[in-house]
Order: C-alpha cells, then structure tokens, then sequence
C-alpha cells in the first residue's frame, strides 16, 4: 500500500535519501540516464542471488512478474494489459510499426507521408528511414527560427505541426516533449489531428514517463514505447510497448518459444504451437523472463505508485520556478513552465557564452547537466531540490562573468 505520508501533495519533499548519489556530486541528468533507487538496486541483487540458485526457478518465475508489470504498465498509462508487450528497446518497439507499413503499402499510395520532429531522437527515425524504398517520404517539422511577440517558441512549433498533419500523412513519429529541451507536444490536438485523417501515430515517451501524464484511452497511439532507464528511473535492456488493436495479429520479429500458446507448460514444450500468446505478448522479447530485468522494472513502477507522476512533476515545477526565473534575467531563454515538461529544461545560453566549454566547467565542479543541439539540458528528478538548481545557476552566472 502508499505510504499515507506521499499521498499528501504538500508532503512529496526531496527523495534524495533513497538514492545512491555522493553529497558533492550534483546529478541534474535524468535524461542522460536516470540512477536507480535503493528499492530497484535491491531488486537487482535478489535477482542476481535468484539466478545463482537456479533451482529455486520455477516455471511460473518466467511468466507471473511480467504479468503483474503489464497491470502496473496498464495503469501507469491508462492502457490495455492486453495491449501491452515488453521490447528489448525503442527501436524494437518501431520496427514492428516499420514492418506493418511495409506490409500494408497498398494502402498507403496515396498517404505516404512519415511526419518527424526537427532534430528528434534517432530511434524514431532511422525505422522511417527504411521506409523510403518503399515509397514513403519524410516530412521534418523543424523548430522556429525566430518568435513575435503574440506567439511562443513552443506555441509555433506545435502549429507548425498540427498543420502538416493533412490527407497524405501516413505516420506520425513524435515524442510528448523534445529530448533535447523539454518542449511540450500538444498530443491530444495532435492524436485529434491524426484521427481526422486517418494518419497512424508513433509516440517515444522515454524521456517523460513516470512524471508526464499519458492517457492511452485518450490518444489512442497506434504505438506507445518508453525505455524505463531515463525518467523512471531503471536499467537498461527492458522496455514497454503499448499497440494498437489493429497491429496485434502483426507478425513478430523473432518466434521465440516463451511467446507461444501453452508455452507456461514446460513439460509439452516439443508439441510445437501455431499460435502464439493472446494479445500484444506475442512481441514480447525473451528478456521479459530475465529476473533482473523484470525484477528491478517491477520495483521501479511500485516506487512510482507510491511518488505518483502528477505529484513529482508539480514537485519539479516548483523547485526549478527560482533557478528559471534567475537565469532569464542573465540572459538565458527558458520556456515557460507550461510549455515544457517538468523534467527537463533547456537552457539557450546567451550569444557570448561558449557552450562546449561551458559544459567542461560544470563538469569540474561535479556538475552534471547535458549539452543537446543549441541548449543545455538540465534534467532534474525526485532526488535533487532547490539547492541543487542554485549551485548550477550560481555557476553559470559566474562562467557567464568570467
């Protein structure tokens, strides 16, 4: 059950102590790769003393923890436990999209479309790539280069999009706020758009799950993928992916027996089945049965449940509102809290300041930030406060004089 205490929205304070970070070190790099908690390390070593003693594994080992995450999956996303399949990574998850499109050119000759964001995360778009053999074309919404007075940076870019959705758009790959810089995407107007046109949509939440809500009901995303290892805060190696109906009965991209009809039944393994797992699990990688991977993305969701993802993106609104408002007055251009996610905000330095360089100082001082395109990304989570902001702010102010 959640601790009452983190139930109270005025009582989610920094979580610090859960984690594993040294007091000089300032971790503003949650998108980079986010550390784990305590309670996920834990996992991982129960796991790890599970599969030295492999005698302790039983048949249902391989397949009740990956149920049990599929219904916390389900519920994180307002999803379908159905719907849902684990994927070794992002790309994985795409090239299932990929092969569907392929599969179903006929019905795209005259919708070929593939709509991208400028500059997006290559996961989303090499998959689309492969695609233009085929007949498709890729259409790049790139970021304004310049704003006016009646209209924002974030507001643009999104009009920018919504209005390349039209009657030849066959995809849509995108992500709800920019890897680089945090701009929020308005995905209900743009899933609205897609619908109206019949275009399919593709939706990387990597960067943002765990803090920004998704509502699978709402959007009705052909996919929906996220890689727990940045924002919410696990490893590496398993992700989640929520399909489409129409994308269930799709041939997976490797037959492997753990995703077959009866496959629980060890004992009738070599009564080879046709059939494969109901549903979305039929996708589902093999890594799904390693206890580590699962074991540990278990105890991540159930950290998250307890956190809830509503309460720690007001929590990182409200300790960065300071530290944003400082570094406008220096000269940095920051969206708005409402136009960019909670997590992540991208700092565009003033024209004077050497941003390569600026990145080798904050290291020197064990101050870990990224540098992504034009901005420096900074990328809070549960375990820093306001403190931390105000060591990095400080030390911008003072690199910015020097």
């Amino acid at each position: 059950m959640p601790n009452p205490e983190l139930l109270d929205p005025s009582a989610l304070v920094c979580q610090k102590h859960l984690f594993d970070i040294p007091t000089d070190i300032t971790y503003l790099n949650s998108a980079y790769m986010g550390p784990m908690p305590k309670a996920v390390q834990a996992a991982s070593h129960a796991a790890l003393q599970l599969r030295v003693q492999p005698w302790n594994l039983q048949p249902a080992d391989f397949f009740t923890p990956g149920e049990i995450a599929r219904q916390k999956i389900a519920a994180l996303i307002n999803g379908k436990a159905e719907q849902i399949c684990f994927v070794p990574n992002v790309a994985n998850a795409f090239a299932i999209l990929e092969n569907y499109l392929r599969t179903h050119k006929a019905n795209y000759s005259s919708r070929n479309k593939i709509i991208v964001l400028g500059e997006q995360f290559p996961s989303n778009i090499y998959p689309w790539q492969n695609l233009l053999d085929d007949g498709f074309t890729i259409h790049t919404v790139d970021a304004p280069n310049s704003v006016d007075d009646n209209q924002s940076r974030t507001q643009l870019w999104n009009k920018a999009l919504l209005q390349a959705i039209d009657s030849s758009t066959a995809l849509v790959a995108i992500e709800p706020a920019h890897w680089t810089d945090g701009t929020l995407f308005n995905l209900p107007a743009i899933a609205q758009q897609c619908q109206a046109h019949g275009a399919l949509l593709a939706i990387d939440g990597t960067q943002t799950i765990g803090i920004e809500s998704i509502d699978m009901a709402q959007l009705q995303p052909t996919v929906y993928v996220a890689h727990p290892y940045k924002s919410l805060l696990c490893n590496y190696g398993l992700a989640f992916a929520h399909y489409a109906t129409e994308l269930l009965q799709s041939k997976p991209l490797e037959e492997h027996w753990l995703m077959r009809h009866g496959a629980e039944d060890f004992s009738r393994l070599v009564d080879y089945q046709p059939a494969y797992a109901s549903g979305a699990r039929r996708f589902d990688s093999s890594n799904r049965a390693n206890p580590s991977f699962i074991m540990m993305l278990l105890a991540s969701l159930e950290q998250f449940e307890q956190w809830q993802p509503a309460r720690i993106r007001q929590y990182l609104h409200a300790i960065s509102e300071e530290f944003c408002a400082t570094l406008r007055t220096e000269g940095y251009e920051i969206a708005r809290a409402h136009e960019r996610c909670a997590n992540i905000i991208g700092l565009r330095p003033p024209k004077h300041v050497a941003i390569q360089s600026l990145a080798a100082y904050l290291r020197d001082l064990k101050i870990y930030v990224s540098v992504r395109g034009s901005a420096v990304r900074v990328s809070p989570h549960i375990y820093n406060d306001a403190t931390d902001l105000k060591k990095l702010s400080d030390a911008l102010i003072a690199f910015g004089k020097a």
